[in-house]
């Protein structure tokens, strides 16, 4: 196993992707069985066919849900028969499983049924909190899933630090002109400061039909937009009935995915056609399209339906339809399908993943030995996100027998808002790190999220343990010995009495501690003094 790409976190109550890259080495045309466990259990295998002598296979595997906490994950590749290293055939990780709910804060200016299906879709999953904040006439909003009565009471957030408490932020039919300049900037600055999600919907008073074209938003859109328009409730803009078509991309996206298997990912290709009412342009640099859309079935024009890209710190995604309810309601879907449900679930937890807190720890480097340290690194920001350099940030690691270290970070020279601190990992197991910092006294704490630290025996030479002959003969060329293969054994005893190659150790001492120097230096004032008493000149 060469790879394992997980992430670091995930929310509880939904299964996590995983792709691991196995690498085959002289076999071909046969089966290999992959295992993952969490502390010993079997929680999620699959069989995959090497097709060449030498390959690197590339393998999905859906890990079920987990409760809260941190796990230590294996996976595990079976022995074949013939098979000479088998260490390499387990790769461990860990995985912190988030209890949630994350907060995403909806913002919908008129009452549609996309509002209503999409909040209906997450209401059985605890992880999720979708606050929503609907526009139900000029100057007056209904309030949905708020925590108490203050929360949103003035309509959408006017400082920065009330918008970056959520996590994701979703833009419904609602146009530009609703928000203030500044507002505007503040949603920018959501992505790429604070690292929220955003998802931005298709609708008549959406995207460049709602005045977004050359605004701050506008530049965090994975796509462009076609044409700078103020679309109305009482404007008629005609509707585009898209076929959607899934991309290659798409098929691997965490967002979309259906079940383990192709055939699964395979369904997209036959949901029902969705409507667009907005026009987008071109995908940006860096962006990527998940799910395409043709107005004929065959030859018709297209653009993107779902787009997503990074854009600093967070996640865009734009999904340019307004009817996905269609996906639930339509004739041809059943009753029981939950297709829906399981794409809106999915599309908002890829847009929390990786978002950051105010205190974010990391770990360096990732793997290590008994014995080995560790550096601690953190990055502070106020609540404003922005980097901290007063803070007293203190980390607690409680080691795989319990014992707790307190390790100190102290703000470095590497960028604002860094801190760092080491320690040494002396045991064997799994370490649990969690830190607090606080902004001058009487301030309040702020905590990271816990992190996780494996410590164990698997290395390089575990990982790769195949010879390589060219580096250790140029390993002999330079320190002057000499390469033998395997056949030659029975020679290097002799040759090590006899090597050319020698050890020189230079030793310097100053002149005045040489006591041949100071007896020389006696005899000669003794001499010259004698010289001159003979002479009568002393």
């Amino acid at each position: 196993i060469e790879q394992v790409a997980l992430p670091a976190s995930a929310l509880a109550g939904a299964g996590v992707l995983s792709e691991v890259a196995i690498r085959v080495r002289g076999l071909g045309g046969q089966r290999i069985e992959l295992a993952a466990e969490d502390a010993g259990r079997v929680i999620a295998q699959r069989t995959v066919e090497i097709a060449g002598r030498e390959d690197v296979a590339r393998v999905r595997l859906r890990l079920p849900p987990l409760p809260p906490g941190s796990h230590r994950l294996s996976f595990k590749v079976r022995p074949l028969p013939g098979e000479v290293v088998t260490e390499n055939n387990e790769s461990r990780t860990v995985l912190h499983i988030r209890p949630g709910p994350d907060k995403i804060l909806y913002l919908e200016g008129e009452p549609r049924p996309e509002l209503a299906f999409l909040r209906r879709a997450v209401a059985g999953d605890s992880a999720l909190q979708l606050v929503t904040l609907l526009r139900s006439a000029k100057g007056k909003f209904l309030r949905l899933g708020v925590d108490d009565s203050l929360e949103l009471v003035e309509g959408f957030p006017n400082r920065r630090e009330d918008l970056f408490r959520y996590r994701a932020l979703i833009l419904g039919s609602i146009e530009a002109s609703f928000f203030t300049g500044d507002q505007l900037r503040m949603v920018a600055d959501f992505v790429s400061r604070r690292g929220g999600g955003l998802i931005a919907l298709g609708g008549r008073s959406a995207l460049a039909e709602g005045g977004y074209t050359a605004t701050p938003v506008a530049e965090v859109l994975p796509v462009t937009l076609g044409r700078v328009g103020q679309a109305g409730p009482e404007d008629s803009v005609p509707a585009v009935e898209l076929t959607v078509r899934i991309t290659p991309t798409g098929r691997t996206h965490p967002a979309l995915q259906l079940g383990a298997t192709e055939e699964a990912t395979a369904r997209w290709d036959s949901l029902p056609p969705l409507t667009s009412i907005n026009l987008l342009g071109a995908i940006k640099p860096g962006a990527t399209t998940l799910l395409g859309g043709r107005t004929a079935p065959d030859r018709g024009s297209s653009q993107p339906i779902l787009a997503v890209q990074r854009y600093g710190r967070g996640t865009v995604a734009l999904l340019g339809v307004q009817d996905t309810w269609l996906w639930q309601m339509h004739a041809d879907i059943p009753l029981e399908d939950q297709i829906h449900e399981t794409f809106w679930r999915q599309l908002l937890r890829w847009s929390l993943d990786a978002v950051p807190d105010r205190l974010e720890m990391t770990v360096t480097p990732v793997r290590v030995g008994p014995g080995e340290p560790v550096t601690l690194r953190a990055r502070l920001t106020d609540e404003a996100y922005l980097d901290a350099n007063d803070g007293t940030v203190l980390a607690r690691v409680v080691t795989p027998s319990g014992r707790s270290l307190e390790v100190p970070l102290s703000w470095t020279m590497r960028g604002d808002g860094a801190y760092e601190g080491r320690f040494v990992a002396e045991e064997a197991g799994l370490y649990r790190v969690e830190a607090e910092a606080r902004r001058g006294a009487g301030a309040s704490l702020t905590r990271a999220a816990p992190i996780a630290l494996l410590v164990d025996e698997f290395g390089a030479d575990v990982e790769q343990p195949e010879m390589r002959a060219p580096l250790l003969r140029r390993i002999a060329d330079e320190t002057g010995g000499r390469y033998h293969p395997l056949a030659d054994a029975e020679r290097l005893a002799d040759e090590v009495g006899y090597t050319e190659s020698g050890v020189t150790v230079r030793e310097s001492r100053d002149l005045w501690d040489m006591p041949v120097v100071f007896l020389l230096l006696v005899g000669l004032l003794g001499g010259e003094w004698a010289y001159r008493k003979r002479r009568g000149l002393a």
